[in-house]
């Protein structure tokens, strides 16, 4: 292992529709990298309405875990729908749906907690060196915030193979920063 400073991120997929269990990608079974999935969010800010299917618009589920030797995957999720990114011509457009999208939002929350290990919030980085990618990917699982296991009270079941540890929330990182002690 080479680079031990650098957090890969991997999506599960968008194959089997959701349906069975074990149907995430093989790179996104990496034991050291960061593999998120995805909830769709419906276009609110607010994680209580999220859902895991939206299959009466044709739209179906991520992949989900475990991998093929029983270890839980993914990691965290982010969004899959509604995702406005950059584009050719006027600049900008909305990404339909996808687990690739999630992930996007998932680096973004990575790069904002790599900078604040090295800013020092947590406390415990004075010489403002790189965090390994351990302590980074142990960060963002540590403050995700949980789903209900049911969602929304409608007997969906969403386990651990489908949100893993919950969403990955940089204002829970920052919130909870000060009060870290994060040992290397």
């Amino acid at each position: 292992y080479d680079f031990p400073n650098l957090l890969t991120l991997w999506a599960t997929g968008n194959g089997d529709d959701g349906i069975a269990k074990g149907m995430i990608t093989r790179e996104s079974a990496s034991k050291n990298g960061l593999t998120v999935g995805g909830l769709f969010h419906m276009d609110t800010a607010d994680p209580g309405d999220d859902a895991w299917t939206r299959t009466g618009l044709g739209i179906y589920a991520p992949s989900r875990g475990p991998t093929s030797d029983g270890r839980q995957k993914p990691d965290v999720v982010g969004p899959v729908d509604k995702i406005f990114t950059t584009a050719s011509g006027d600049g900008h457009g909305e990404f339909d749906w996808g687990v690739s999208g999630a992930t996007a939002i998932v680096g973004g929350i990575t790069g904002l907690t790599y900078e604040m290990y090295i800013e020092n919030h947590f406390g415990n980085n004075p010489n403002n060196d790189i965090p390994l990618s351990s302590t980074i990917k142990a960060l963002i699982i540590a403050d995700a915030t949980q789903y209900d296991l049911d969602l929304t009270g409608t007997g969906t079941q969403l386990d651990r193979d489908a949100q893993g540890w919950g969403y990955a929330d940089a204002e829970t990182i920052h919130e909870r920063g000060a009060n870290y002690h994060v040992i290397e």
